[in-house]
């Protein structure tokens, strides 16, 4: 029999098994009175049954769904990540535990703490028809090891917390030939993505933009490296997208070798700027000075709208070298004007040509490279203008002898852009470049070919013919092997 403890009557309770019984319509934690036989009485407090609950699946799986039921609705339930209302709860399996704490209180109940097991799922590597590898089960980043091809081998670690916005590169995506070769005249050039990861299937280069400097020289699949890039350095900015949203970047660098016009002289290359408005008195273009060679002299022809009387640096590795202004031309006054320099610099690859102006401006210019060794320049003519008439050569002639190297400058003014495209008396085509300068302003021409003598001591016609009238600033340049 139970009572209250205190209370005057008893109650009868029957026994539910060997030394049980039930007690029911007593509140927990109320104490009460216990006889079992004749006056022997014991007191004891009862109390509140605990919260059940079962999971499902258990033990459970990292990464995946868990469903907890309770056998009431609770009133607090942790982690905090579990979502739902009423008795069931849900939740994903945690990565990188064996266990997780599941707690839970209710009113009128003992609160409810309990553990249980964590798989950590193995990852599979899917390959599809397309050569897309997807990763399926495992938790946070997968290392992922690529032996081959070789460009592409190396240990990787994706992981989704970047991929919100749009695919993400695992390495630099960058710039290779189609055959494989280096890069060169005559080969092409393609963007090449590499390893990356996305959130979704379909991943796609929305643009490509090839470039050098600031010159645009395709925005097609693949960029074909003719002669006019030959010393150039090449980059392509392009964007890679898929449903999350867009990736932008630009590739690193491919220099393009130069172009051996004669022995002892490489074109290196071209470089050009545009006019950015009067915002200061120099103006600094990128360029490359070719292999380093203690031996090397470099020539440089450098082309700009106005005539502003500049000096000229080239600054590479930290050293600055002056460039000797030799001579200059151009077709009129305060039109355009070319200036001839040089300076021996042992330093090769990327530098900087330094123009400082004496007024405050920053116009447009052209600046073509060569390298020289072994060679020393023996005759220079110069012309400040010379009329041109459309499908009249333009000439000069100089004494020449057997393997001399010979160089043709004409800065011109023509009436349409490309007036000078057809050169003769063996002269090749180094550069034929329209040049910019700004709005309001016209632009301007610079070519410039080169030959190589073949024969004994001769007087050599160099001339090229222009395709409108105009003026045009001409000048010539021999250098012999020394």
């Amino acid at each position: 029999m139970v009572r209250k403890k205190g209370a005057t009557l008893w109650d009868f309770r029957p026994g539910t098994g060997t030394g049980t019984f039930e007690v029911t319509g007593i509140d927990p934690g109320t104490e009460i009175e216990v006889r079992l036989a004749g006056p022997l009485v014991e007191t004891t407090t009862l109390t509140a049954p605990r919260i059940a609950a079962i999971v499902s699946p258990n033990p459970i799986v990292a990464g995946q769904p868990f469903t907890v039921v309770f056998d009431v609705v609770p009133d607090t339930v942790t982690p905090a990540g579990l979502t739902g209302t009423g008795s069931i709860r849900s939740g994903v399996g945690p990565a990188g535990v064996d266990r997780l704490t599941i707690r839970a209180t209710a009113d009128g109940r003992e609160p409810l703490e309990f553990e249980v097991d964590v798989e950590q799922p193995e990852a599979t590597l899917i390959v599809s028809p397309e050569n897309i590898l997807r990763i399926d089960g495992g938790t946070g980043p997968t290392p992922l090891t690529i032996s081959a091809p070789d460009r592409y081998a190396g240990e990787y670690a994706p992981g989704a917390a970047d991929l919100e916005t749009g695919p993400q590169p695992l390495a630099d995506i960058v710039l290779r030939t189609v055959s494989g070769a280096p890069a060169a005249v005559g080969q092409s050039l393609v963007l090449d993505l590499g390893p990356w990861e996305s959130q979704h299937p379909q991943v796609q280069i929305t643009s490509i933009r090839y470039r050098a400097g600031d010159t645009i020289l395709g925005t097609a699949s693949t960029l074909a490296i003719t002669s006019a890039l030959a010393g150039q350095s090449i980059v392509a900015d392009y964007a890679l997208s898929d449903a999350s949203g867009v990736t932008e970047g630009t590739t690193p660098a491919v220099a393009v070798p130069g172009t051996v016009l004669a022995v002892g002289a490489t074109r290196v290359g071209f470089y050009d700027q545009v006019r950015v408005g009067a915002t200061n008195t120099q103006r600094l273009t990128d360029i490359d000075l070719g292999p380093a060679d203690p031996a090397k002299r470099m020539v440089l022809f450098v082309s700009t709208r106005g005539d502003f009387t500049p000096t000229f640096a080239v600054i590479a590795g930290g050293v600055e070298y002056p460039l000797e202004e030799v001579t200059r031309t151009g077709p009129q006054s305060n039109s355009a004007t070319g200036y001839l320099l040089e300076a021996n610099i042992p330093a090769g690859g990327a530098a900087v040509l330094r123009a400082t102006y004496t007024a405050n401006t920053s116009p447009g210019l052209g600046v073509e490279v060569f390298a020289l060794k072994g060679m020393a320049r023996q005759t220079l003519v110069s012309n400040l203008r010379v009329a041109m008439t459309a499908g009249t050569p333009v000439s000069v002639q100089v004494a020449t002898q057997a393997n001399d190297f010979c160089l043709l400058f004409l800065v011109s003014v023509p009436t349409a852009a490309g007036g000078i495209i057809d050169a003769t008396a063996g002269v090749t085509e180094v550069i034929d470049r329209t040049l910019a300068t700004g709005a309001g302003l016209s632009p301007w021409q610079l070519w410039i070919g080169a030959a190589t003598e073949a024969t004994g001591s001769a007087t050599r016609t160099l001339s090229a013919t222009p395709t409108v009238s105009g003026n045009a600033g001409r000048l010539a340049a021999v250098y012999r092997r020394s």
